[in-house]
């Protein structure tokens, strides 16, 4: 079926940034980053929610391709 293809190539994709996001800034804190995503959505407070996500996927994304700003010291 379609979905569970598009569920397994999502799931994999989501996989391999987590990992490489975490190898490359290990100081963060994405449990915490989910956490308040968690309470946000729990809340059904969709701005917050929003807002924390949009943060969470930039950090990612900033991680996974070299953003200057995620470069530790002396790197970059």
């Amino acid at each position: 079926m379609l979905s569970e293809q598009v569920y397994a190539h999502l799931r994999t994709a989501s996989e391999l940034a987590r990992r490489w996001s975490a190898h490359r800034n290990p100081d963060r804190d994405g449990i915490d980053e989910h956490r308040r995503l968690e309470e946000a959505a729990v809340a059904r407070d969709a701005d917050t929610a929003a807002e924390v996500l949009v943060q969470h996927l930039t950090r990612t994304a900033d991680v996974l391709t070299g953003s200057p700003s995620n470069e530790p010291a002396g790197e970059g």
